[in-house]
């Protein structure tokens, strides 16, 4: 199931850049995020390592390349505990990734456009917090 695989996500955190947030309250904040999203893509799967997480001075970033060791690198542009922004900012990018890395050509996200990826990362809310 779509839990089972984000549970299953890795996840490596940098923490030079985003403050007072711990890397195990970002993690979690992260696989939330990406288990509101993989639902929609059942079929979907990552080869990759997994999700190299850093902070981006200046906006959130889905690298095409991956790290030298395979993980996907993703920047995300927050400092504190401002968990929303955690949410937000890496939903969107991780259906840049479901797009960009994911197994399965038919996967709902692939060449969507960056609107796409932000009407899928307000899925990644309750309702109410949109």
């Amino acid at each position: 199931s779509a839990a089972d695989a984000a549970k299953a996500l890795r996840f490596r955190v940098t923490m030079a850049g985003f403050g007072d947030a711990s890397a195990a309250d970002i993690e979690a904040v992260l696989r939330s995020a990406a288990g509101e999203l993989w639902r929609y893509c059942p079929e979907s799967r990552f080869e990759q390592a997994g999700f190299e997480i850093y902070h981006h001075e200046r906006y959130p970033f889905t690298h095409h390349d991956l790290s030298k060791d395979g993980w996907i690198k993703i920047g995300l542009a927050v400092e504190g505990r401002l968990w929303a922004r955690f949410a937000y900012q890496f939903s969107h990018e991780f259906a840049h990734a479901l797009a960009n890395h994911a197994n399965d050509s038919r996967a709902a996200w692939r060449h969507s456009r960056d609107e796409r990826c932000h009407r899928g990362s307000r899925s990644a809310f309750p309702a109410g917090l949109e």
